[in-house]
């Protein structure tokens, strides 16, 4: 927040700005570029933990216009710093604890809505964005997007709405923190989340068992080993339904044409 004396009741008045989360225990805190832009550079900057205890905003350390990050540095120690992980793939189930219109240290709950590149125009770089769908509003920017095992995913950033219909979430993914601190990264390149993935280790696990039978055909009557395959065969046809260009799909399809035409 911004802390002013106030010439006119003789008083300090404190401005909550928005939220960040330490990356380091020496005081490294993670929050959005707008946030430490939009601050009045006559204005004295501190940081509060939940403790009640504040702290001063001695430098920024690091910042990316582009990616919407900024690194300060905050005067203390032995801070409990959130491990870093790039583990953000879409669906993976998140918290956000930010300060959402003042509304201190507030938790809401949701899941990584998606990861797309955003292109500006021309001149600029693309963005990595990663979308959630847990609430958050103005306070928010620079809080934790933190997985099921404590670790930040990812930093708010902002919202949009769609014609009062839907609330768009946007959040920076931890790959751009981390190449906050090396200048010559290049741009992250989003995920390519498989949406069969499911699907892909059903046919895998399956044709897994069926290779399994054949092998020990020998050992099993031959009801046994009729029925066996029936259901295995089954199976097999269903997952290759729903993902018919796996190699595992066609590979089978191929061994059954044969099969069909040496019969």
């Amino acid at each position: 927040g911004e802390v002013r004396d106030c010439a006119g009741c003789g008083k300090q008045h404190v401005n909550n700005v928005a939220t960040g989360f330490a990356i380091s225990s020496d005081g490294i805190i993670v929050t959005n570029y707008h946030v430490v832009a939009s601050i009045d550079p006559e204005f004295r900057v501190v940081a509060s933990t939940s403790d009640g205890k504040t702290y001063p905003v001695t430098e920024v350390v690091a910042a990316n216009q582009n990616d919407d990050l900024a690194a300060i540095r905050i005067a203390g120690s032995s801070f409990r710093a959130l491990p870093l992980s790039e583990n953000n793939a879409t669906g993976t189930r998140i918290a956000i604890i930010s300060q959402p219109s003042r509304n201190q240290f507030y938790l809401s709950e949701g899941i990584v809505s998606r990861h797309y590149l955003e292109h500006v125009d021309a001149s600029t770089p693309s963005r990595h964005i990663m979308g959630v769908s847990a609430e958050f509003a103005i306070g928010s920017s620079g809080g934790p997007v933190i997985d099921l095992q404590g670790n930040a995913i990812g930093v708010v950033a902002a919202t949009a709405d769609l014609d009062g219909q839907m609330v768009l979430r946007t959040c920076v993914p931890a790959q751009r923190i981390m190449s906050l601190f090396n200048p010559a990264a290049k741009p992250t390149e989003p995920k390519r989340d498989d949406p069969l993935a499911l699907e892909r280790a059903c046919l895998r696990a399956t044709h897994a068992a069926f290779v399994a039978l054949m092998q020990k055909q020998e050992d099993l009557t031959p009801e046994e080993f009729s029925k066996r395959f029936q259901d295995l065969h089954a199976s097999m046809l269903a997952a290759i339904k729903l993902c018919p260009n796996d190699p595992i799909a066609t590979g089978y399809l191929k061994a059954m044409q044969r099969d069909t035409l040496q019969k």
